[in-house]
């Protein structure tokens, strides 16, 4: 029997890809860490090609960060009075 999966291999790669060009085009350098192993922040060429190479427990981890980067920090703009 065949096994029937939400996920469409030919459009999951497609999706990959975008998603790994998304990352190479916007590097913030909390994304530099992630693959710099040895220093404080990576370069833009090894940052790239760790991208492209990385597999999807890696990207899920950098959607990870990039959803806490993207969240409103109240904190910085509370007043004490």
């Amino acid at each position: 029997m065949r096994e029937t999966s939400p996920f469409n291999a030919e459009k999951g790669n497609t999706d990959l890809a975008k998603l790994k060009q998304a990352f190479i085009r916007h590097k913030h350098p909390r994304f530099l860490k992630v693959f710099s192993f040895n220093m404080p922040y990576g370069t833009g060429d090894e940052y790239r090609k760790h991208v492209q190479q990385a597999d999807l427990a890696q990207l899920t981890h950098l959607v990870k960060i990039c959803g806490f980067l993207i969240q409103t920090k109240s904190y910085l703009f509370w007043k004490n009075t």
